[in-house]
C-alpha cells in the first residue's frame, strides 16, 4: 500500500470514528479524540518532512 493510500484510509477511518463519537455527545471522549487527531497531524507532518529530505 502506498503512503498516500494509507493516509487516505487513516483519514477515512478517523472521520468515521469522529462521527460516532460526536453522535454520542460525551465531551470527554470528543476532547480525547481531538487530541489524538492533533497528535496524528504532528506525526504526519514530521513523516512528510523526513520523506522530503530523502
Amino acid at each position: 500500500m502506498a503512503f498516500n493510500d494509507a493516509v487516505l484510509e487513516l483519514e477515512t477511518e478517523l472521520t468515521n470514528a469522529l462521527a460516532a463519537i460526536t453522535d454520542n455527545g460525551d465531551p470527554n471522549r470528543i476532547e480525547r479524540f481531538l487530541r489524538l487527531l492533533i497528535k496524528k497531524e504532528i506525526i504526519l507532518k514530521m513523516l512528510i518532512m523526513d520523506i522530503d529530505r530523502l
